[in-house]
């Protein structure tokens, strides 16, 4: 209740002494008739930083973490959740354009069964009848199956499987039950892999100009039956039509479904961003977290071949190089001597198998040696390096690798400490502030946050603040603390100076007047108390000692002689704050006094009528100050 009433009182005694100063500057104006000048203030905001994209320096030290969710290892491929992902196999006619390339085909995955993975294409790619003739017919023998897969009276390259995989991608196409490499979802698949906008498809605009149905926005595409013969088949847009339409309608879509052999999927990478690039001298890179789930395969390739003399077995350090001989390598333009680091043991807090990716050396001869680095970022573990040659195609083809020669690695726990980057000053806000912080060890490297615990103190108010971080014993053989200070500032608030010289703007010599700072605080904020305002003329500073801030208001008493020589006198007001003040140092904008020697009989009437006026009502807010406050607490005391 006390601090209630004292915040009340505040917020009074703030009001009055606004007041009261517009009092002073009114009476002035009234006597002197002159027209009040106003000052525009030019808030300046500070600008933004920018964000740098989040990456991982394959052999120097990087601010990122070294897990990815982008390349994941065969092992991985098999336990993966891949749902709402896609991916990039083969390429098909889309954009209309027959001068240029035609386009890879983007799928989307729907499920995995043992070792396959079922794709269904995003978009609709093609427009054709269920069937030529319009009569009762099944799945196996509509020629909408046969086109799919080049079978019977179809040419094999009018079909589908021809002009979509050339012959090393249909290699990693699986059967299913019938035997076929391509075909649909049915009513059943539907309902039971897909459901709202999962079902949703376009026409490419191949399929738009060829003819194919819009509806609201979407394809009409034709799904499989599973038993019988029919002389109508369901359609699926944004939902199943179980009535059907006839099989030889020519103005629906084909949305084509696939099955890859997941085992010949060596990884998967994030088409943007996914694989670092090739940089020489074994600097490489891996990348951030894929957002979209768009990835693209590195698939088992024959003609991709690699033998490295390696150990079984090896400890290492971060930052330790590596050299290799290697033999019986493929060579080419876009072949590149690559390197995975998975983690031996998966652990709950890794996220992906895979820590590392890099192209460590174009592949450019049959035989010789490369380097490989190991991360200066790499926590302590067992690790194992795979090596492999890899063909590399453009970002939304799938690349080609060879069997992988495996190494395993330890990396021994860190036996030194740790020390916490400078963390910028920060801002009051009435809340706890909490910072990220950046740890690197006595070696330079970034320290994974999963390797220590952050506790902060002090971190309210206004003054220095305290980092402490606390190692675990995921990276580190004993527990390592070690402590960071950093400021916080005060909030900025605007700083207004005014003045009861003569029209605000002249004073004559032997004349006095007063300096009136006060700070612009923003509705039902505390006013300022405790800090001390500092004046200045002509950038000399006029009261060494400070003048208190009470309420958010300082004044200060110029005496004639304290002007000197005549002529023009600029001066400022600064807000220097007490240790824990929440509001922070700032400076006002700058006025102007003419100081001149003589003055007219009228001119001295006024001045002194202005004199005396402003002197008493300058005596009034400094009494209300002192006054009010103790009345207050006498009526506490007493209540």
């Amino acid at each position: 209740m006390m601090a209630k009433l004292i915040r009340k009182e505040r917020q009074l005694m703030n009001t009055v002494l606004k007041v009261l100063i517009s009092i002073i500057l009114t009476f002035q104006c009234f006597v002197l008739t002159v027209q009040a000048e106003t000052v525009s203030e030019d808030i300046t905001t500070a600008e933004e930083k920018d964000i740098p994209c989040y990456m991982v320096d394959f052999s120097t030290n990087a601010n990122s973490n070294q897990v990815s969710e982008d390349v994941l290892n065969s092992d991985l491929v098999q336990s993966y959740n891949w749902n709402n992902t896609y991916i990039y196999f083969g390429s098909y006619e889309q954009d209309n354009d027959v001068l240029t390339k035609e386009e890879p085909i983007l799928w989307r995955v729907i499920n995995r069964e043992d070792n396959s993975l079922i794709l269904v294409s995003d978009k609709a790619l093609d427009m054709k009848p269920f069937h030529k003739e319009n009569e009762a017919v099944s799945w196996e023998d509509c020629s909408l199956r046969a086109w799919l897969n080049g079978y019977e009276d179809n040419p094999w390259k009018d079909s589908f499987l021809y002009n979509a995989f050339n012959k090393e991608e249909q290699a990693y196409l699986q059967k299913d039950a019938l035997g076929d490499c391509v075909s649909l979802l049915s009513i059943e698949d539907i309902n039971l892999y897909t459901k709202g906008e999962s079902r949703i498809s376009i026409n490419t605009e191949y399929t738009r100009k060829l003819g194919a149905i819009d509806y609201n926005g979407y394809s009409l595409w034709w799904t499989r039956p599973l038993t019988g013969k029919a002389n109508k088949v369901s359609l699926c847009g944004c939902d199943v039509d179980n009535v059907g339409m006839q099989v030889n309608q020519t103005n629906y879509a084909v949305r084509p479904v696939i099955r890859i052999d997941l085992s010949e999927v060596l990884f998967v990478s994030a088409v943007e961003k996914g694989k670092a690039l090739y940089v020489p001298d074994s600097e490489m890179v891996i990348v951030d977290r894929n957002i979209e789930n768009i990835y693209k395969l590195t698939l088992r390739g024959d003609a991709q071949t690699l033998e490295v003399d390696v150990p079984e077995e090896m400890e290492v350090e971060q930052g330790q190089v590596i050299t290799l001989p290697y033999s019986k390598a493929s060579t080419g333009y876009h072949n590149y001597i690559s390197a995975i680091i998975t983690f031996d043991n998966k652990k709950e807090n890794v996220g992906d198998n895979i820590a590392y990716y890099g192209k460590l050396q174009q592949g450019r001869a049959e035989e010789g040696v490369f380097s490989v680095r190991i991360p200066t970022d790499i926590s302590a573990g067992e690790y194992q390096l795979k090596l492999f040659m890899e063909e590399c195609q453009a970002k939304e083809e799938q690349d080609y690798g060879s069997d992988f020669q495996i190494v395993k690695i330890t990396v021994p726990k860190y036996t030194g400490g740790f020390t916490i980057q400078e963390v910028e000053p920060q801002t009051y806000t009435g809340e706890e502030i909490r910072p990220e912080v950046i740890v690197t060890d006595n070696n330079g490297r970034v320290v994974d946050p999963l390797e220590y615990e952050v506790s902060y103190n002090n971190n309210i108010d206004a003054g220095l603040a305290e980092i402490t971080v606390s190692s675990n014993e995921l990276n580190y053989d004993k527990i390592c603390n070690t402590t960071k200070t950093f400021p916080i500032t005060g909030k900025i608030m605007p700083v207004i100076l005014t003045c009861n010289a003569q029209g605000g703007d002249r004073v004559y010599a032997g004349q006095d007047f007063h300096l009136i700072a006060r700070i612009e605080m923003q509705e039902g904020e505390e006013a300022a108390t405790g800090g001390l305002m500092e004046f200045y003329m002509n950038g000399v500073l006029l009261n060494k000692e400070g003048a208190p801030v009470d309420y958010g208001f300082a004044i200060y008493e110029i005496a004639g002689p304290q002007l000197e020589e005549y002529g023009t006198k600029t001066f400022y007001a600064k807000y220097v704050p007490a240790a824990t003040d929440i509001y922070g140092e700032n400076v006002s904008e700058e006025i102007v006094v003419n100081y001149k020697e003589n003055q007219s009989e009228d001119q001295k009437r006024t001045y002194l009528l202005m004199g005396i006026g402003g002197s008493v009502l300058s005596m009034l807010v400094i009494l209300l100050i002192i006054m009010i406050p103790k009345k207050g607490l006498k009526k506490r005391q007493e209540g």
